[in-house]
């Protein structure tokens, strides 16, 4: 668990200093290509930290929110406070499938067999958010994916170093992409930009780095102690998800 003594130090270092330029480089040079940009938000705090970049250069940025509806309390309230201080040019979504009743009807993540997960993503990739995109005109979209995440996003973003076309003709650009979680928080700290608290529960085996932005009916890392963390954390939530088990 580090202190945020440490994230400063970190933030004065040629390294850290290197990859917020070269974030903004990458946001810069996308709009220079002249495709009509949105970026999509989970107010989590990697799309929140490349939402501050990206304001910084196109302030009037669209920015999609997918609101799901089972965000846990802290990512409500911080979103509700984000979105009136930075007075963002803002589009909410509801998901399109009720992921409660997907989970009613097929299971809990970690309970799920493969070819299980395998129809509930088929329900899920009636992407609403790419739907809305191409029906409003945009073909350049900003998200905050990190190469280090997983091995999967590594791949994808060193295989891509230019962004993603989509079959939409939509270009992903990740400009976060080369960073690492103690960027993020070096950023974060540094600047004294507000953070999601949901990241001050550093408990249960979980630290700033290690925890995630999910909404309270994810339990996929129910063997790393998510469960534990929700019922620690967010009582009220954890009581709701017992009842569908």
């Amino acid at each position: 668990m580090k202190t945020n003594l440490e994230w400063l130090l970190y933030a004065k270092t040629g390294k850290f200093k290197y990859n917020v330029s070269d974030a903004k480089r990458a946001i810069e040079k996308a709009l220079d290509t002249g495709r009509n940009f949105y970026t999509s938000v989970s107010f989590g705090k990697d799309s929140s930290v490349m939402l501050r970049l990206i304001l910084d250069i196109k302030p009037d940025i669209p920015v999609l929110y997918m609101n799901s509806g089972y965000a846990l309390p802290d990512t409500n309230e911080y979103y509700a406070k984000i979105k009136e201080e930075w007075n963002l040019n803002m589009i909410e979504l509801p998901a399109q499938v009720d992921y409660i009743e997907l989970c009613q009807e097929f299971g809990l993540p970690h309970l799920r067999s493969s070819q299980t997960q395998k129809k509930v993503v088929q329900f899920l990739k009636k992407n609403r958010a790419s739907n809305w995109a191409v029906e409003n005109g945009y073909t350049g979209l900003f998200w905050g994916i990190r190469a280090d995440e997983s091995k999967g996003r590594n791949h994808l973003c060193k295989s891509n170093p230019n962004g993603i076309l989509d079959k939409n003709d939509i270009l992903r650009i990740a400009p976060l992409a080369k960073w690492k979680a103690r960027d993020v928080w070096a950023y974060i700290f540094s600047t004294k930009m507000p953070y999601n608290k949901l990241y001050d529960h550093e408990n249960c085996g979980y630290t700033r780095e290690t925890i995630r932005n999910t909404g309270w009916l994810s339990t996929d890392g129910e063997t790393n102690g998510y469960i534990e963390w929700i019922k620690k954390n967010y009582p009220e939530q954890y009581v709701k998800l017992r009842e569908l088990l």
